[in-house]
């Protein structure tokens, strides 16, 4: 299966820098990067105490949002030495304060 190393990083309030990656299948990326950018209504998403974008806040920056993921190819050597290297209980790599973009997608 081919692999993508994707990383975020966005600022909130020129207070917080949020920023971290994931190893996701390319599929599941794709998938998940599509739904965002066609989506019609969005979910809150908060961190900390009461930092945080409303959906509102997140369909106005929706290119903002965009142009916070970057997606690279790896190989799954790759892919397998960064699971070694930030283990997780998942059997996923996902550090620091990735926010998939299936988070944000509505129902």
């Amino acid at each position: 299966m081919s692999k993508v190393l994707v990383t975020f990083e966005k600022n909130w309030a020129d207070e917080f820098d949020i920023y971290g990656f994931a190893v996701l299948e390319k599929a599941e990326w794709e998938n998940a990067i599509e739904s965002f950018k066609n989506a019609t209504k969005y979910e809150s998403y908060y961190f900390g105490t009461n930092e945080g974008w409303d959906p509102d806040q997140i369909e106005e920056e929706k290119d903002d949002w965009i142009d916070a993921w970057t997606a690279k190819d790896i190989t799954d050597e790759e892919a397998a030495i960064l699971l070694k290297l930030f283990p997780s209980y998942r059997k996923k790599v996902d550090y620091g304060d990735f926010i998939s973009p299936k988070e944000l997608v509505g129902e």
